[in-house]
């Protein structure tokens, strides 16, 4: 399809919105500055607890591009790949844990990139307690975050995109940063999420059909993104 793309002179954009996801974009905040230090690990997760059949047959029944690990995997690989880069190794785990499924609903993956920074991406439907979506420990301290994102709750409640409430997280879900200072002293920060904007994708696009400006998500990272998802 990029091949494709290239031959007829149009452009092939692929929408990998969470990117623009309130909880991700504060955490990418909070690791450029530097409180954290070094990042050892990031773990980033994405639960549910569906234990039976859904009836969306695109999604459950043996098909390329079916399966967790696809559907909600690929978002949290996206992100750190755009936090961090192309992986130098990576390893996968599936299960098939729901009776009668044909596609894999438990999947968790590890990706190694430069600098021994380690990312841990798990996606299940069978987490009752949820857990934190973003986790991230460095050398002066840790920052911990409840998977917040209301973008898509919102648009499916018909919230419209350009209502003043439109992204924001809901009280009390901010995440914890814990550091050490320059003082040696151990700093504890209560960090909102910045405001989600999926809008940020659909600008992306504008600028890249209409000023011919790279997007934002390019065609190596969309590479890299398949070959890991493919690995058996």
């Amino acid at each position: 399809m990029i091949e494709l793309a290239k031959s007829v002179n149009k452009q092939l954009l692929v929408y990998q919105n969470r990117r623009w996801s309130g909880d991700i974009c504060a955490a990418k905040e909070i690791i450029k500055s530097g409180k954290l230090g070094e990042i050892i690990e990031v773990h980033l997760r994405f639960d549910r607890y569906r234990p039976t059949i859904s009836a969306k047959g695109f999604k459950e029944n043996e098909l390329p591009g079916s399966g967790i690990l696809y559907d909600l995997g690929s978002h949290l690989i996206d992100q750190a790949i755009s936090i961090f880069g192309k992986p130098k190794k990576y390893s996968i785990q599936k299960g098939m844990y729901r009776n009668g499924t044909m596609v894999d609903d438990y999947a968790f993956v590890h990706l190694l990139f430069e600098n021994q920074v380690n990312a841990f991406i798990t996606v299940s439907m069978h987490v009752l307690d949820i857990q934190p979506g973003i986790v991230i420990h460095g050398t002066k301290g840790s920052f911990i975050k409840e998977f917040c994102d209301e973008q898509e709750n919102q648009l499916m409640a018909g919230m419209p995109p350009n209502h003043p409430d439109f992204g924001l997280e809901l009280k009390n879900k901010e995440g914890k940063l814990t550091y050490i200072d320059k003082n040696n002293h151990t700093i504890v920060e209560r960090i909102p999420s910045q405001k989600g904007n999926f809008n940020g994708l659909f600008k992306d696009v504008y600028e890249c059909i209409r000023n011919d400006k790279p997007f934002s998500v390019c065609h190596e990272e969309i590479l890299e993104q398949l070959t890991i998802l493919n690995t058996k």
